[in-house]
């Protein structure tokens, strides 16, 4: 054991156990096993990681027989408000730790809560991450982040298209159960109870083997117009370079305010495209289409099914389930088509993009760089549900008021 490393009791201490239950998932999922020590982009580092009150409770009173305490200055708990009502929250702050490093993560990049005392130990998000339930009308669903590159193996980096069935979960002991009845549209309620239906039929549109992605991406943001009778998206078939430039400007417009974080990993994106200089928008669309004709295309061309089930990932992942419907008593239908639309195409493009300026910097795209810009977006991005609304209420915003543009020829009617 690391010297460092604080030391824990050898006698069992009174954990509670969690339950199994049906859960719809994807099928890749049904294989999971974490990687562990394996992983080469631990979640035991970086995160601030919430934790659930029963174990919140167990690890502030937890005391080893010398009388140190292994949680102390490491569990923190705040006073929020939610949905109108002050509540403590409880996190693990692994960014205030030396190299913002779990402290029970082991010089083998082992867990010791886990080995010591098993997963019951773990606090729902560890025991549970990449996986998070939610439920609508008594259905439970297992979500998937990407911010795990075994995830990532499993669901995209595959032959085998997403598909839904059931398995056996374990349940998260204080999970907010979203159900339909906390929503107070209507209209909202009874498309989150035909939420598979609407899966189903995307999914459909994303492998029809017939069709080109340009055809694939614009069926599927009017498939989302149409949940709320709304008229098809308007989508720029044919983006010149000044279209392309404009794209990659409205996107990093997206992202500020706030400096700093994943909005200065995008800014960066946009100047390793770029460099410095004047008319950037020009010299933008001119990068793009170059780095796009060279790496790109090529690439997505070569893998067109790892694209496909990227698509399918990140709408199943949030697809009209943005957490505002169960926190904002507003949340509309019309709120829940506009993310889920903006959350696409954001998607999209801030992929291409973070690929364009990888290729740009590295001279090609590879499996590695593929999977690290997924992760990179998933993690930094995605997993912040303050900046995700920030973000998507602005490009939703831009959106409304142009055409959207994909960034990519592949994505696009040939003849630009």
């Amino acid at each position: 054991m690391d010297k460092d490393e604080p030391a824990l009791k050898k006698v069992p201490l009174n954990f509670p156990i969690r339950s199994k239950i049906p859960v719809r998932a994807p099928a890749a999922m049904t294989s999971f096993i974490c990687a562990a020590e394996r992983c080469e982009w631990t979640c035991c580092h970086g995160w601030r990681i919430p934790v659930d009150p029963a174990h919140a409770t167990i690890y502030t009173s937890w005391t080893e027989t010398d009388g140190t305490q292994p949680f102390a200055g490491f569990l923190r708990c705040v006073r929020v408000r939610r949905a109108g009502k002050l509540t403590t929250e409880s996190f693990l702050d692994l960014p205030a730790e030396p190299g913002g490093r779990c402290r029970f993560l082991s010089a083998a990049r082992r867990c010791r809560l886990q080995e010591r005392f098993g997963e019951d130990a773990l606090c729902d998000s560890c025991a549970l991450f990449p996986r998070r339930l939610i439920q609508f009308d008594k259905q439970t669903w297992m979500t998937v982040s990407l911010a795990c590159p075994e995830t990532i193996r499993e669901l995209i980096l595959t032959e085998k298209p997403l598909t839904l069935t059931t398995v056996e979960s374990s349940v998260d002991l204080n999970a907010d159960w979203l159900d339909t009845d906390q929503v107070t549209d209507k209209s909202l309620r009874e498309v989150l109870s035909s939420r598979e239906e609407f899966l189903t039929a995307c999914f459909r549109v994303i492998y029809d083997p017939g069709a080109p992605f340009h055809e694939k991406l614009r069926r599927l943001c009017s498939r989302i117009a149409a949940l709320n009778g709304a008229s098809p998206p308007a989508i720029n078939p044919r983006p010149t370079e000044a279209d392309l430039g404009a794209a990659v400007l409205s996107l990093e417009k997206s992202f500020n305010p706030p400096p700093g974080g994943f909005a200065a990993s995008v800014t960066n994106a946009v100047s390793g495209l770029l460099g410095s200089g004047f008319d950037r928008q020009v010299r933008l669309g001119a990068a793009f289409a170059q780095a796009d004709r060279s790496y790109l295309s090529p690439f997505f061309e070569s893998q067109p099914r790892w694209f496909e089930n990227y698509l399918a990932a990140m709408l199943y992942a949030d697809a009209l389930t943005e957490i505002n419907a169960f926190v904002r008593p507003d949340f509309t239908l019309a709120d829940a088509v506009q993310t889920t639309l903006a959350r696409l195409v954001l998607s999209v493009n801030l992929l291409t993009l973070r690929l364009a300026a990888s290729a740009r910097a590295k001279d090609r795209i590879s499996k590695e760089i593929f999977m690290r810009s997924i992760y990179e977006n998933d993690r930094n991005f995605f997993q912040s549900p303050t900046i995700v609304e920030n973000v998507l209420n602005r490009y939703a915003a831009q959106i409304e008021t142009g055409q959207i543009v994909f960034l990519g020829d592949f994505l696009n009617q040939p003849g630009r």
